[in-house]
């Protein structure tokens, strides 16, 4: 014969169970399986980046249904396409709801020094970008100049200097006009495209 245990018993069994339990956190949705979204820097547009970590932020505090409220009223509004796979700005918006989830700086990839700034880092990485792109352009006028009939006929009937941007080439027809090409899709066109 199996005696129940009194009343006491299960009251002191359960107390304890409460105690090794810890409470959830309001707003805090449970783990996901799977590796943690990759470390991402907020997106250009300073609206878009303010946007985003409005919504983050909430969500943590309201938990997911808000998500879902949310992407339910603003589905179609490109100003909330952050909340779809696929939608700009949708890995900082990962990111953050992780960061904000494991309690670490959304601003900082995790195992850094403590003292790197990636948002600097990009932001210097961006101006070093733009200097290498008006010192090429600048080489470039410079040699067009020194040598405006020198390069490799790159089209079928071109005449004169090329100067090359992605798939395009400007080439010279035999009147001197200047036209465009693409080398990849055999194109022409007299209007310059972008980088020209």
């Amino acid at each position: 014969r199996v005696d129940a245990p009194s009343h006491g018993a299960c009251d002191a069994a359960d107390d304890a169970a409460v105690k090794r339990t810890p409470a959830p956190h309001v707003g805090l949705e449970p783990s996901t399986s799977g590796p943690p979204p990759p470390f991402a820097l907020p997106p250009p547009d300073a609206n878009l980046a303010k946007r985003i970590e409005t919504v983050a932020g909430f969500v943590h505090k309201n938990g997911q249904k808000f998500e879902e409220v949310t992407r339910a009223k603003q589905r179609g509004n490109p100003e909330f396409a952050f909340l779809d796979p696929g939608g700009e700005g949708e890995e900082y918006y990962a990111w953050l709801r992780h960061a904000l989830r494991a309690g670490i700086d959304p601003k900082k990839p995790p195992g850094v020094d403590p003292t790197f700034d990636p948002v600097a880092l990009a932001a210097a990485a961006r101006k070093i970008a733009e200097e290498i792109a008006k010192s090429s352009e600048a080489a470039e006028q410079e040699r067009r100049t020194r040598d405006p009939g020198e390069g490799d006929a790159a089209h079928e009937g071109a005449k004169g200097g090329q100067v090359r941007v992605g798939p395009w080439q400007a080439v010279k027809d035999s009147s001197g006009r200047t036209y465009y090409w693409n080398r990849d899709t055999q194109a022409t066109t007299w209007t310059p495209p972008d980088g020209f």
